[in-house]
C-alpha cells in the first residue's frame, strides 16, 4: 500500500520543465527479503523483474514479486 501511495504522490504532483507543465508517472517493483536469500543479490533480481513487469502491465503501475 505505501508503495502504490508514492506512485499517486508522484502521478498527482504538479512537475514543470523549463516553465512548461510535464505530467510524470513511475512504474515501480519491489520484492521480498527472504532468510533464505543467500545475498542480497537474490532479491534485487526479484525487484528488478518487478519493475519490468509494472511496465509491461501498462506503465504508472506496482509490482511486488514474492
Amino acid at each position: 500500500a505505501y508503495i502504490d501511495r508514492l506512485r499517486k504522490v508522484i502521478e498527482y504532483t504538479d512537475f514543470s520543465f523549463n516553465k512548461e507543465k510535464v505530467e510524470v508517472t513511475v512504474s515501480m517493483g519491489a520484492a521480498y527479503y527472504y532468510h533464505s536469500d543467500v545475498t542480497h543479490d537474490q532479491a534485487m533480481k526479484r525487484a528488478d523483474r518487478s519493475v519490468y513487469k509494472s511496465k509491461l502491465a501498462g506503465r504508472n503501475k506496482v509490482c511486488i514479486l514474492k
